[in-house]
């Protein structure tokens, strides 16, 4: 049997740039989240939306400029909700909006005593891997969405130096530590450490434009989020364009196409004629694979045909063998290539 390569599929690179998400993360008090919200006076910004978790001090920014807060009822499901709300918005990419999660903090200490109670509630000491699990996946649940959203996403958290752990045990070397989950830090375009008032350094950026010394960190002298974005990463209206983020996507119960074909040729009685109808009536793929759901829908049609098959042969046993007039038809053969001792032989 002649095997067919997948087609390869490319593009070439736009060279435009996304407007980032931003991590302002550092020690209580040092300005993250007025950095953050004195973006919205810019006039390169069109809506500023500001959520509090936890912190309950956005109403005191409200001379900083035009910005609405976003309301929830404290709830993961309420707050994933509010963010999927924003991220429905239709952008400009002109005058982006900004979106301001104050902060990263607070939303992951909401997962983690959810696990925590779980984990009471069942009368044990320590949470399961999958419990850690269903945390981080709510966690990408509300990141993932800000990863691919066309505005402006600054995510305030908390971070200090903390001893650094080796074998269980606190050593005398210190680190510095984002109190968030930990693959934060690794999802930002760019990363700001405030460490007092007026000490603003970039630990991280993801950009041509702007480049943090390997092992160093970035003092930024009159930092602002605007000069920050519009200035030292370069955005503007002409040479941005949404984030091309393709999800990742399980398919572990994908079943490859000459398999699928293989099941469904042997519940249509190896009956090549009406397996390409039915296969090519249900839309599944030429080559690939497909999921159980899409293969049990096809079995499902074939079902149908042969008991309409088998009724016919019980009236008279001269009855012809079922054709595909019930299937509709297709100019397209999609078992022409198929070879049922190969698809047995794998």
């Amino acid at each position: 049997m002649t095997t067919t390569a997948p087609t390869l599929r490319t593009r070439k690179p736009t060279g435009k740039i996304p407007y980032p998400l931003c991590v302002f993360e550092g020690i209580e008090g040092g300005g993250k989240t007025y950095a953050a919200l004195t973006l919205g006076a810019s006039p390169r910004i069109r809506n500023t939306y500001a959520m509090d978790l936890g912190e309950g001090s956005l109403d005191e920014y409200a001379t900083l400029g035009e910005f609405v807060v976003i309301e929830h009822n404290g709830t993961y499901g309420d707050i994933l909700d509010q963010v999927t709300a924003v991220c429905a918005i239709p952008q400009d990419l002109a005058h982006p909006d900004l979106l301001v999660i104050d902060t990263a903090t607070g939303l992951w200490s909401l997962l983690v005593d959810e696990v925590a109670a779980e984990t009471k509630r069942r009368g044990k000491n320590d949470a399961t891997m999958d419990q850690w699990n269903r945390a981080k996946a709510r966690w990408r649940a509300v990141v993932d969405q800000l990863r691919v959203w066309p505005g402006v996403v600054i995510l305030t958290a908390r971070g200090k130096e903390v001893a650094e752990v080796e074998g269980g045990k606190p050593t005398k070397d210190k680190i510095w530590k984002v109190e968030a989950e930990k693959s934060l830090v690794f999802d930002a375009n760019i990363v700001v450490r405030f460490t007092g008032a007026g000490q603003a350094q970039v630990t991280k950026s993801r950009s041509l434009k702007l480049r943090v010394p390997e092992g160093r960190t970035l003092p930024v002298p009159g930092f602002t989020a605007e000069k920050l974005i519009f200035e030292l990463l370069g955005a503007n209206s002409e040479n941005v364009a949404p984030r091309q983020l393709t999800a990742l996507t399980d398919d572990s119960d994908a079943i490859p196409v000459n398999a699928a074909k293989a099941a469904l040729y042997a519940a249509v009685g190896q009956d090549p004629n009406v397996a390409g109808d039915i296969w090519a009536n249900a839309k599944l793929p030429a080559r690939g694979a497909v999921t159980q759901a899409q293969l049990d829908e096809a079995l499902a049609a074939a079902g149908v045909v042969m008991a309409e098959v088998n009724a016919l042969t019980a009236v008279a046993d001269a009855a012809p063998a079922k054709s595909a007039e019930d299937v509709p038809s297709t100019d397209i053969d999609p078992f022409a290539d198929f070879d049922p001792t190969a698809a047995a032989a794998a």
